[in-house]
């Protein structure tokens, strides 16, 4: 077990204090903190299941709507990638800019090194310069060159837009974009054909279970010790781990006990009118462009 992965882990675990025998470990870069982490992520990004039901219409919106993305920019754009992976979302905007001569700088940030590598290594063609930020989003900012906000700046972020209560991760994105900055979100639509019951789908996979195990293991679980299940609850996704024997010392003194549920990872989900209103709440300007079926959003938002 490596003793900084558990003290980071252990660090975030904390009661649950709306629920008896609940523990969160909640805290999104503790499910990209190993290079085994970032490979079984990018597995789950492969299954079926994840790309049609969110990813893959996530990108097919970014492609189909870059002249509006980008419909009053002339002379340059710093786009800050928030924990880009495979940059599959930031490469269509990078080429449609280099192909009508706009320079880029490109800023992934991420708190996994092997995902900020994949990401400099695709985008580098296309850009200016890249400046990888290694580290977590809420202590990203004063790490980003003064010459980002030289450009108009777009701090994007996909679909882990969902994993953070928006009332956080809001004004964190509107800090890091600057003043004169653009923030871009993506999301999950909830809708009548869109049920929770079709959501928690893409959850219950083999891959999205070894996907939440990630921060279970920096504690010393082994597989089979935790029964899983995906629940819709408190307006989200929720994984949840149930022990299903008596835990380590470090563990129990905590209070964690065998029968307990250790909650790794929630995915918030708005209709389409609460994606509004929320931007609404933070933006003066905002728009939201929609995939064909209605499921799936990217947002822009801008003061």
């Amino acid at each position: 077990m490596n003793t900084d992965l558990f003290q980071e882990t252990i660090r975030c675990l904390k009661p649950d204090p709306k629920c008896e025998g609940v523990f969160l470990l909640i805290e999104p870069h503790l499910l990209y903190l190993s290079d085994e982490q970032a490979d079984v992520y990018l597995e789950v990004m492969e299954t079926e299941e994840y790309t049609a039901s969110f990813h893959g219409p996530t990108v097919e919106i970014i492609k189909s709507n870059l002249p509006a993305i980008f419909s009053d920019i002339e002379e340059g754009v710093s786009l800050i990638d928030m924990g880009p992976g495979y940059p599959d979302k930031s490469l269509p905007m990078v080429q449609y800019l280099k192909v009508r001569g706009i320079p880029c700088r490109y800023v992934p940030v991420d708190v996994s090194r092997p995902f900020l590598d994949l990401a400099a290594r695709h985008v580098e063609p296309f850009v200016e310069w890249v400046y990888p930020v290694h580290a977590i989003f809420e202590t990203c900012a004063d790490r980003i060159p003064a010459e980002v906000y030289q450009y108009t700046t777009y701090c994007m972020i996909g679909l882990t837009f969902m994993n953070f209560p928006p009332e956080i991760l809001v004004p964190l994105l509107q800090d890091i974009a600057g003043g004169d900055g653009r923030v871009v979100v993506a999301s999950e639509l909830l809708s009548d054909t869109k049920t929770e019951d079709l959501v928690l789908a893409a959850y219950r996979t083999e891959a999205a279970r070894a996907f939440g195990f990630g921060p279970l293991r920096h504690l010393g679980f082994r597989e089979g010790e935790l029964a899983y299940q995906p629940v819709f609850a408190n307006g989200r996704v929720e994984l949840h781990y149930r022990l299903e024997q008596a835990p380590g010392d470090a563990l129990q003194a905590l209070g964690v006990r065998a029968g307990h549920t250790i909650v790794t990872a929630v995915s918030y989900r708005y209709t389409e009118n609460q994606l509004r209103e929320l931007l609404r709440r933070y933006f003066k300007s905002q728009r939201v462009f929609t995939s064909p079926d209605g499921g799936t959003a990217v947002a822009i938002g801008w003061d």
